[in-house]
This record gives C-alpha cells, structure tokens and sequence, in this order.
C-alpha cells in the first residue's frame, strides 16, 4: 500500500521527525500514529483529556489562581529554587 501526503505541513513535519530519529522512515510514523488513532485507546489521553476539561470548567466557574503562584509552590514542591 501507498499513502500519499498532499500537505506539505505535514510532509515537513514528518520529515522532520525522521530526521530528528524519533522513527526510522516514513512509514514507521504513519503506522504508529494509525495504531494510536485507531486500535489503541489510551487511558493517560483519556486522564488528560479529562484533567484539561475539569481545568477549563474550574476557570469558567472563575476557580482560577495566578500563574506565578502555582509555579511558585510546584517549585517548591519539587525542591526546586525559585
């Protein structure tokens, strides 16, 4: 079977990641990524999605904290300086 790209976006960004050596051609990238879109459901997409959509609903709700505050205490948090 032959795919064809017909966005270049696209054929850039896939060029690229085989460059970059994240797959070994072309043809491993497309296969991964069809097996995640169509065969694979993944529940850390799933707890993701659901943890952005819990966050967009607090915001709504105006349940929101300044940016610097919580890098400040997940530095803190982490060990890390601030």
């Amino acid at each position: 079977m032959s795919i064809i790209i017909n966005d270049p976006d696209l054929e850039r960004l896939v060029g690229e990641s085989v460059a970059r050596g994240d797959f070994e051609s072309s043809n491993e990238l497309v296969s991964y990524a069809l097996r995640l879109l169509l065969h694979e459901p993944d529940e850390e997409v799933d707890e993701t999605r659901a943890a952005v959509l819990q966050g967009y609903e607090q915001a709504q709700r105006g349940e929101v904290r300044p940016a610097a505050e919580v890098f400040s205490e997940l530095r803190r948090r982490h060990g890390l300086p601030d």
